[in-house]
């Protein structure tokens, strides 16, 4: 064999080599087979296109076939062994169940983490249940008689209401809350919004930022306004209908009913009645920047869990400077208690 065949054998020796590392690579990153499989398919490779290297002047059509043939053989490896291994499970949780109020129940959860949800469960209220949880950085919240199953990328509700609250921000890079109903898909930037599916119809409401509603081919976007909520009812048609309603009470009185609760001992009062504005859907307003001021540096001490919204007013306004109230059309208004008196000696005199 003289210089130049032999150039031409390491040229083709070469090619095989790459071509070998193409071709177990075709079957994605799984793990490796045992070294004694990786040398049979090397070897056999290897004796196939050997004898045509040294006669590939006068028969090229042949190798080309014998190398096509061995490619096929070297994939059909890589697939068998990709078939042999075990399926990969995620086993990791996606939601936590945080609180729940009467019978609650978790479909096809374990014993050793009875609070842990995993994508394929379902988790169910009864007549008198409610439960909260967090799902995807959200507070998520089911009212009662409620079944919702966790899917991977989404939340099915199948009867009944939940409440989402994702928070004033979105961690970056985290996805959208999204819930599937019969009735059509839902979705949110940034908000405060429940769904409620009956028979006929689904309810979705919004107070805060703006969530969408995808039916057969119509797609609706509400934003909510200042003192206002904005809902929409789907019926099985697909039609969409666009209404105003308050962002307090009525269909949102149940949600703080199952609130995983706040505490107040160290807190600020602006952070405190900020909870308490978003837990209820109240606005919070301060009359000048000197009580806003005040708020923000007084801290509570005490413990104001599970006292009613009007018991806790009170409870801020006896305790510090401010004047606290809750008006008509669900603002709580602060303001310097102008009636008080800096000097202690003066207390309890007419």
């Amino acid at each position: 064999m003289d210089s130049r065949t032999d150039n031409d054998s390491r040229d083709d020796l070469q090619r095989e080599d790459a071509l070998m590392q193409r071709l177990f690579a075709v079957s994605g990153r799984r793990g490796a087979p045992d070294a004694a499989a990786l040398q049979r398919a090397e070897e056999a490779l290897r004796r196939g296109p050997a004898p045509i290297v040294q006669r590939r002047k006068r028969k090229r059509t042949l190798m080309t076939l014998s190398i096509a043939a061995s490619v096929l053989a070297a994939v059909g490896l890589g697939l068998i062994y990709a078939n042999q291994q075990p399926a990969v499970t995620n086993t990791e949780s996606i939601a936590r169940l945080v609180k729940s109020v009467g019978p609650v129940e978790v479909i096809g959860g374990t014993a050793a983490t009875p609070n842990a949800i995993r994508s394929g469960r379902v988790l169910l209220t009864g007549a008198t249940g409610r439960a909260s949880l967090r799902y995807r950085g959200a507070d998520v919240r089911l009212d009662v008689a409620t079944t919702v199953r966790f899917d991977p990328t989404k939340l099915v509700l199948e009867r009944g209401a939940l409440y989402i609250d994702t928070g004033d921000t979105r961690l970056a890079g985290e996805p959208p809350v999204l819930v599937e109903t019969r009735f059509g898909m839902l979705g949110h930037t940034g908000t405060q919004f429940m769904a409620r599916l009956d028979t006929d119809r689904l309810t979705v409401a919004v107070r805060e930022g703006t969530v969408f509603v995808k039916s057969g081919g119509s797609r609706r976007d509400m934003s909510a306004q200042a003192h206002a909520a904005s809902f929409a009812e789907v019926d099985a048609s697909g039609d969409i209908q666009v209404h105003e309603a308050a962002p307090y009470g009525g269909m949102w009185s149940w949600v703080p009913e199952v609130s995983p609760g706040f505490t107040a001992e160290g807190k600020s009062v602006d952070t405190y009645l900020g909870w308490l504005g978003r837990e209820y859907g109240y606005a919070v307003e301060y009359d000048n920047p000197i009580s806003e001021s005040l708020a923000k540096s007084v801290l509570l001490h005490g413990d104001l869990s599970g006292l009613a919204v009007a018991d806790a007013i009170v409870a801020v306004s006896a305790t510090t400077q401010l004047a606290v109230n809750l008006d008509a059309v669900g603002v709580i208004r602060v303001s310097l208690e102008r009636d008080h008196d800096a000097d202690p000696r003066h207390d309890g005199q007419q």
